[in-house]
């Protein structure tokens, strides 16, 4: 998107302003704001101007046209594809969870930075196995839902409010797979990034088959995007023969009450399969 300056950009009630004024001292600050944003990956603020611009001696000023993360207030969401580049890597994450565990939430787990999320601000988060981001503390350490009925599709109170997910019936216990998360960037360009990688879908005859998936959310600070990496998400029917919930996923968000929500176009509670995609919110 190609904007006019000023620009703005906005974190839940905050707006952060970028005023350009028309000197060479400003496009260099500007230059500084865009290749420090894209060193801390693609959801945090970012202004990118194009190429330098030279201007001969006696020529004071030009004008600048700028491309830049539009945010906007967390009370409605947008949901568009982005291309499918993961700017945090899959596995080896500093902090494992539900090791040798299924179905299960994590401890309470403590973010350097607010992450504001349907209007309300969050300094704390958990996760669970079966692919949650949940913002419900009450659920620490407990049992982490696996039950995905047909025609549950968000919004809905059937399974998770509050939370964001690429919610299907995983089973870390098996195979290869890696469930975990770190903080990764420095303020005010933090993100928490969790990735499940390898985790194979959750059958009882079979459990270490092979349908495996492997995926990543990532929390922006300041911006408050959320992004989705999908390397694979698979039909778990072309690997099992009698799936549990069918074989249902959904990928998307919803807020406290379940009475609001956000999925991609073909994501939400239904049969289907995926591979390298992604999604911002």
């Amino acid at each position: 998107m190609n904007k006019k300056l000023p620009l703005y950009l906005q974190s839940c009630h905050h707006f952060f302003k970028v005023n350009f004024k028309k000197n060479l001292l400003a496009f260099f600050s500007l230059l500084a704001i865009s290749f420090s944003a894209y060193s801390q990956g693609p959801g945090c603020p970012n202004v990118y101007a194009g190429e330098d611009i030279v201007l001969e001696c006696g020529e004071p000023c030009t004008d600048l046209t700028a491309s830049f993360l539009d945010t906007g207030e967390t009370t409605s969401y947008e949901v568009s594809s982005i291309p499918f580049d993961p700017p945090f890597p899959f596995t080896g994450l500093a902090n494992p969870i539900s090791v040798g565990m299924d179905d299960v939430f994590s401890d309470v787990i403590p973010l350097p930075f607010e992450f504001c999320y349907f209007d309300n601000i969050y300094s704390e988060v958990i996760i669970g196995s079966n692919g949650i981001i949940s913002f419900d503390l009450s659920l620490a350490d407990d049992f982490c839902s696996f039950t995905l009925g047909d025609g549950e599709t968000i919004p809905t109170t059937a399974y998770h409010p509050n939370a964001i997910m690429l919610f299907h019936d995983m089973d870390p216990r098996f195979g290869n797979a890696e469930v975990g998360y770190e903080v990764l960037g420095v303020a005010p360009c933090r993100t928490l990034v969790v990735s499940f990688a390898n985790v194979p879908y959750y059958n009882f005859d079979n459990p270490n088959n092979a349908a495996i998936s492997t995926f990543q959310m990532v929390l922006y600070e300041t911006t408050n995007a959320i992004d989705f990496y999908v390397l694979t998400k698979p039909d778990p029917n072309d690997f099992l023969s009698a799936p549990i919930n069918g074989g249902r996923s959904v990928l998307g968000i919803q807020n406290q009450n379940g009475n609001q929500g956000f999925t991609p176009p073909n994501r939400n509670t239904s049969v289907w399969e995926a591979t390298e995609e992604a999604w911002r919110f």
